[in-house]
């Protein structure tokens, strides 16, 4: 799943940059590209109704059901808190590396540089996802993998803002690929271990969704003052911070390995 995530990424990347010209057409793209995708999953997935295996209602009084708790778990807390910052600074370092390389750089070709930065970060963070994730499985351990994969992301984030050039940039593209990647495949599973109950899945896997969606939407407002105060630097330090926090905190969830 985190493999197929970073392969949307690249291919979008390429729709909007090399096969269609112009702002609208590229939206127009991901519109169609949006509805086809699904059409697969409705017509070749039977699914059956899963009503009959929810736990029934308990009675006035009792105490809540685990599924009831949703957050208010504190590994559900800490694995969303994780996932929220972590994709906080994925986000940071995506959405201005146009002009990170533009402004700071300088590059003679920004939007080709962009797109060899990003085909660097997404080809890595593929292959990663795919190896973090089986060796995740053999060696029985998912902590230390979500948070090896946020300490890479913030090194290569350190990297961009105290050594803004381009061979550092690819090196640093590598490093947030490989991190990303391993924490994708890995985080995938700690969440799958943490929701508390199979009646309250698609309400948990919701709230876990909105720690995928609201960063990308936090990130202008958090990066905006920050380039006005301290620049590119301080803007990827700010990343380094945001993401090995956001991979150290999985180590407070204590029920899984």
């Amino acid at each position: 799943a985190g493999l197929s995530q970073m392969l949307g990424a690249l291919l979008g990347t390429v729709v909007v940059n090399q096969l269609v010209r112009g702002l609208s057409a590229g939206y127009v793209a991901c519109a169609v590209l949006v509805l086809l995708a699904m059409v697969p999953f409705l017509l070749g997935h039977v699914e059956r109704d899963s009503r009959a295996a929810v736990v029934p209602p308990q009675p006035p009084g009792s105490a809540p059901a685990a599924g009831r708790r949703g957050l208010r778990e504190p590994d559900v807390l800490w694995t969303w808190v994780s996932k929220f910052l972590v994709v906080l600074g994925f986000a940071l370092i995506t959405q201005y590396l146009l002009y990170y390389l533009t402004d700071e750089l300088r590059v003679a070709d920004p939007q080709r540089a962009t797109m060899t930065i990003t085909a660097v970060t997404v080809l890595s963070a593929m292959a990663a996802a795919w190896g973090a994730g089986r060796w995740s499985d053999r060696v029985g351990r998912r902590r230390v993998f979500v948070a090896g994969g946020g300490l890479l992301m913030a090194v290569g984030a350190t990297m961009m803002a105290v050594a803004p050039a381009w061979p550092v940039a690819l090196g640093a593209a590598l490093l947030v690929g490989v991190g990303f990647g391993t924490f994708l495949a890995v985080d995938l599973a700690v969440v799958a271990s943490v929701l508390p109950s199979a009646r309250d899945t698609g309400r948990d896997l919701g709230l876990f969704a909105v720690a995928t969606a609201a960063p990308q939407i936090l990130a202008p407002a958090l990066a905006v003052p920050m380039l006005a105060l301290a620049g590119y630097g301080g803007l990827y330090l700010l990343v380094a911070v945001v993401t090995a926090v956001g991979g150290v905190l999985v180590l407070r969830v204590r029920s899984v390995a």
